[in-house]
């Protein structure tokens, strides 16, 4: 009996030290792994009257794995890099120059919005001020 109790601490600290380089005190456990799960059993729930297996299959692993993008970011990126190493598909710099154009699109839009409130209310008080 003590035979498989060491046997099993050793598998423990073994699976310990593989997981801890992993997680992030950021990202709590408890709840976010909660949502994962409630996120593949909702995927079982909607695909369940399907009579495709790879949509009953598929549907609650996708759902599963972007619940766990979704609510383990860093940890998922820090496992990404472990299986697959430091493949850059180019995503990120798309991602960056979607940012900076969206954030230079709103830019504009909020700098043609503001001269348009202004010559509004310059028109008002030219209004107001001429009938008075």
């Amino acid at each position: 009996m003590n035979e498989y109790t060491n046997q099993y601490f050793a598998l423990e600290q073994k699976a310990r030290l593989a997981v801890a380089p992993l997680y992030t005190p950021q990202e709590p456990l408890l709840p976010n792994a909660l949502y994962v799960t409630l996120a593949t059993f909702g995927g079982l729930v909607a695909t369940a009257n399907s009579q495709r297996v790879l949509v009953r299959v598929g549907g609650p692993a996708a759902l599963g794995v972007a619940a766990a993008a979704w609510w383990f970011p860093i940890t998922g990126a820090k496992l990404g890099a472990t299986l697959f190493g430091d493949v850059d598909l180019g995503v990120r710099d798309s991602f960056q120059a979607a940012s900076n154009s969206v954030s230079s699109g709103f830019s504009s839009i909020q700098s043609s919005v503001s001269d348009a409130a202004k010559s509004a209310r310059e028109a008002v008080d030219q209004t107001i001020g001429s009938r008075k």
